[in-house]
């Protein structure tokens, strides 16, 4: 970890800085903003992918770490995105390759008509990485830690003991947790994910359906290694973007993690030897993959 923040980094033009954030708020007309956004993002010279939906913003960037603090205190100047406080890495090489920003129904596709409100969503209880780091080393038998990623995610690594569900895009977590975990409903859930993204929603859902003592990792995976390392985490984590994988100082690492299948072991085996020689590797990733985070 570098400790370092974009502040750190206004005078170095050629510094790659990468951010990801999102923010559940209301967004009365998604489609001005999106306008809004790709003319500061084009001005500026950032990429990335951008969603924007009535619901709130996710978004993943990079460029130079000047250009990227510029828009984040552009954007910040909006009052509902006032607090947004994003993941940043720096260095390595880009993970975007153009800017995306789109207007879509949600920023993650969860239960549809069973998705909580973005009241419930800012009102769902959350736990620092400090604290579920300190209750895994005193009390790990009283949580059920519950990894919502999809089972592909999880083939690169999880955190030690996790519950993981047999779930291949999330709009399935519903259906498949309440299989698992029906009759355990006085049982405390920590629910986690990459970015905290989806346990936003798997959170409130949890509670509204009488699992009382569901709570999420504050901002997820990302934060946790920011601020934990890799204690009580086995393997790498997977991100979407063209890293692949990041180890837990958050730096792109080449997939250790046993495959699933051999399509999966073929498709590591190619991501591996593109990347020995330099090669971009996104056109190497299978689609579709759901993008979230």
């Amino acid at each position: 970890m570098t400790g370092r923040g974009l502040a750190d980094y206004q005078d170095a033009m050629s510094e790659l800085a990468i951010v990801n954030f999102y923010k559940f708020v209301p967004i009365a007309d998604p489609a001005a903003l999106r306008d809004a956004l790709r003319a500061e993002l084009a001005r500026g010279g950032l990429v990335g992918t951008v969603l924007l939906a009535p619901e709130g913003i996710n978004a993943g960037l990079c460029g130079p770490a000047p250009a990227l603090a510029a828009f984040l205190a552009w954007l910040r100047a909006d009052p509902r995105f006032a607090d947004v406080a994003p993941k940043e890495s720096f260095g390595g090489f880009p993970p975007y390759e153009r800017l995306l920003v789109k207007v879509k129904r949600w920023i993650i596709r969860f239960a549809e008509d069973q998705d909580p409100t973005v009241a419930a969503i800012q009102a769902a209880p959350r736990l620092s990485p400090r604290d579920l780091r300190q209750l895994l080393r005193e009390r790990p038998q009283d949580v059920v830690l519950v990894d919502t990623r999809n089972r592909y995610e999880v083939d690169f690594g999880s955190f030690d003991g996790a519950r993981a569900l047999p779930i291949d895009s999330f709009s399935e977590f519903p259906r498949a947790f309440d299989a698992a975990f029906g009759d355990q409903k006085d049982k405390t859930f920590v629910f986690f994910c990459t970015g905290g993204v989806r346990c936003e929603k798997t959170t409130p859902w949890a509670i509204a359906h009488g699992y009382e003592n569901a709570v999420q990792l504050d901002g997820g995976i990302l934060k946790y290694f920011e601020d934990c390392a890799d204690e009580f985490w086995h393997g790498q984590c997977f991100v979407f973007d063209n890293r692949w994988t990041l180890n837990g100082a958050r730096e792109h690492v080449l997939p250790e993690a046993p495959p699933a299948s051999d399509g999966e072991a073929q498709l590591v085996a190619a991501l591996t030897a593109a990347a020995a020689k330099g090669r971009d590797t996104k056109r190497l990733m299978p689609e579709p993959r759901p993008r979230t985070s």
